[in-house]
């Protein structure tokens, strides 16, 4: 099967889309996929791709679940929306939510109830059904948005993700807003199990290293880089769907 550019991109998005919402399924397959992917379009995302997949393996579901919506859900710094962290909660953000709800309805791209349309895995997800939308979504809104996320994403690319200890970036000290209120000090969080205190710091390394990925396999592909993809080549990616 021949592989073509915008193949390849569509893949790419679907993938993410599932490694950036809420956990379900393969997690680690995927990861794989997108692995596999970076090898051609960006391989300096590949170690960042197989640290979050080796996290994936050794992680039951249920903890994944709990240390997503811990880090996703109550933490600001890492609120999955494009719109919150492009506008914060202003107007500017609710323009963009009603601009987005109004291209899924002409495109006909149904959003579950209670979803916002600028979750990144909407976005993602969005852009791999409909090209002609994904320039635009991706390069207006996924990349700055991923960019935001990570505030400092050369710190990420500084580490050794092969490597990355249990409490790899623990020390890293984040500063975000909510509802007029600082979040200081670094994100250290304590999920309870069984009656133990668990540092899910490890999985912060995992998911800032997976949003890296992200953010260096799409910059790939919608730039030049990502053009040096050979042709004629059967996508890996595609035996990982479902």
């Amino acid at each position: 099967m021949v592989t073509t550019m915008t193949t390849l991109r569509q893949q790419a998005l679907e993938l993410l889309a599932d490694l950036l919402d809420y956990p379900r399924g393969d997690l680690a397959g995927r990861a794989e996929a997108a692995e596999r992917i970076a090898q051609s379009a960006e391989p300096a995302a590949v170690p960042y791709f197989r640290s979050f997949k080796e996290f994936a393996e050794r992680t039951p579901h249920g903890r994944l679940e709990e240390i997503y919506s811990a880090l996703f859900d109550l933490n600001p710094v890492f609120y999955p929306y494009a719109g919150y962290q492009l506008f914060g909660e202003t107007y500017r953000r609710s323009l963009f939510l009603l601009t987005l709800k109004e291209r899924y309805r002409e495109r006909g791209f149904e959003l579950a109830a209670p979803e916002l349309p600028d979750r990144l895995a909407v976005l993602l997800r969005f852009a791999a059904e409909h090209d002609e939308e994904a320039d635009v979504i991706v390069c207006e809104a996924l990349i700055p948005a991923l960019r935001r996320v990570l505030r400092n994403p050369e710190e990420v690319a500084g580490e050794s993700p092969e490597a990355a200890p249990a409490d790899a970036h623990q020390s890293h000290q984040l500063e975000g807003h909510s509802h007029g209120e600082i979040l200081k000090g670094g994100f250290l969080l304590a999920l309870t199990e069984g009656g133990s205190v668990v540092s899910a710091s490890s999985g912060r390394a995992a998911y800032e290293c997976l949003l890296y990925a992200a953010l260096l396999l799409l910059d790939a592909l919608w730039n030049a880089r990502g053009a040096g993809v050979a042709q004629g080549e059967t996508t890996p990616a595609e035996e990982e769907r479902g």
